[in-house]
């Protein structure tokens, strides 16, 4: 009997208007659902809790391959809110940084950030240079020891200082139209919630004049 099980958006995404899974299995020992690869929308959230198993902890987790661990992800002493992932993880001084204030956000669109050294950061990557030039350039091109993971975020506060937080995509995706932030993701969100909608791309461009950049 499975008792955690690790998904993604996307499966739970191609499941929802055609599976069924708990009314056509036993799924009584089943504790836990871990997704990630990306955001989980609250579609996702209605679908596991209606059709999969009520009782569930559903836990959108983020962090990567690189630090073999997650930022933020589900705890089972909080509450799953729907559109959110529960909290940031032990251990490290994670949180959604204003590169403009130099200060942490709540309630605002931001970088997600680890402020402090931790146990499972990676010292190098394979092959780089003696001054570690792509390991820097990725995580601290800022220089002040901060590692910047790439993601815009949004802390909620629903579950205190420590979550739930909001993952609004690639920080280095972010559209910025007017001067407003607008994650990938919010705009996944509305395009592939068409039925005629395959699959979608989000592509900033910059206009200058009136014009795309670069035409004639």
């Amino acid at each position: 009997h499975i008792t955690h099980m690790g998904t993604t958006p996307r499966y739970l995404q191609a499941c929802r208007k055609r599976v069924r899974p708990g009314e056509d299995n036993d799924l009584s020992a089943l504790r836990v659902m871990f997704s990630t690869g990306s955001p989980l929308l609250a579609e996702d959230f209605d679908y596991v809790y209606d059709k999969v198993k009520s009782d569930v902890m559903l836990a959108s987790i983020s962090g990567g391959t690189d630090i073999c661990s997650c930022f933020i992800l589900g705890n089972p002493l909080l509450p799953v809110r729907k559109g959110e992932l529960t909290a940031f993880g032990l251990g490290l001084d994670a949180c959604s940084f204003d590169r403009e204030s130099d200060k942490s956000v709540v309630a605002d669109k931001a970088e997600l950030v680890c402020k402090s050294p931790f146990v499972a950061a990676p010292v190098c990557f394979f092959g780089d240079d003696d001054n570690k030039s792509k390991y820097r350039g990725a995580y601290f091109e800022q220089g002040d020891g901060v590692w910047y993971h790439g993601d815009l975020v949004e802390v909620t506060g629903s579950n205190g200082s420590c979550g739930g937080v909001v993952i609004h995509g690639r920080s280095d995706t972010t559209l910025k139209p007017g001067g407003v932030r607008i994650g990938t993701a919010e705009v996944y969100r509305f395009a592939e919630a068409v039925d005629s909608v395959d699959d979608s791309l989000v592509i900033g461009e910059q206009i200058k004049k009136g014009r795309r950049a670069g035409a004639g």
